[in-house]
């Protein structure tokens, strides 16, 4: 039987793998993802994606995942007040993805809902191929 995998993350296409956790972590993150740490340090956000993709692709359980990223952070008047480096992919990016990995991937959209225009958002997204949500409260 083949599942779909609810909850996978797209890293920030901007991530740097500069902290010191993920310099000690990197071999083990790559190992896991499959690829060779170098290349996962020098090009972390392609190497992902791409053995994101051909994991899933090579799976014998999981057919598809759900993938998504999260929204920036704002405050109670709708500005940003932190976008992590790490995880905060935003939709353009996971369509993006999508669109290259069509068979692997179905696109979730994060929209934070102290967003002016999150409920126009939503619409965009769910015209533009979106199947489901992803809301932080707490973001």
């Amino acid at each position: 039987m083949k599942t779909i995998d609810m909850h996978t993350h797209l890293l920030n296409p901007q991530v740097k793998f500069e902290r010191l956790y993920d310099k000690l972590t990197l071999h083990f993150f790559a190992k896991s993802l499959g690829v060779d740490p170098a290349k996962l340090q020098a090009s972390p956000y392609e190497e992902y994606v791409k053995a994101m993709a051909k994991s899933i692709e090579n799976s014998k359980h999981i057919e598809k995942a759900c993938i998504f990223g999260v929204d920036a952070r704002l405050d109670e008047k709708g500005r940003e007040i932190n976008r992590d480096g790490t995880v905060c992919a935003m939709t353009e990016n996971v369509l993006n993805v999508t669109e290259q990995y069509p068979a692997q991937f179905i696109p979730f959209f994060s929209v934070n809902p102290r967003r002016a225009d999150a409920l126009d958002r939503i619409d965009e997204y769910t015209e533009k191929g979106c199947k489901g949500a992803k809301f932080l409260q707490n973001y």
